[in-house]
């Protein structure tokens, strides 16, 4: 099931996690790219994990994997 919680895999951005949904849209956090909207009548990923139902918590290690990106983006700001 396609749905917060999931994990896809999308041609052009890699691996993702569906975080959010924002009317017609998915909030999608990328490994390699960060956070990207796409439409929810958008097929062209795979499913690798299925959403756990309708309110999912969220997995641990793909929330320490978002800060780290995070913090690792502002840093690089910092000190450049």
């Amino acid at each position: 099931m396609i749905g917060i919680g999931a994990k896809i895999e999308h041609p052009n951005f890699g691996e993702g996690v569906i975080f959010g949904r924002e009317g017609d849209f998915y909030r999608i956090y990328f490994k390699e790219l960060g956070e990207k909207e796409i439409g929810v009548e958008y097929d062209g990923y795979e499913v690798l994990e299925a959403s756990k139902g309708d309110s999912p918590q969220p997995d641990v290690s793909d929330i320490v994997e978002a800060i780290d990106h995070v913090f690792d983006e502002k840093l690089s700001v910092l000190t450049s």
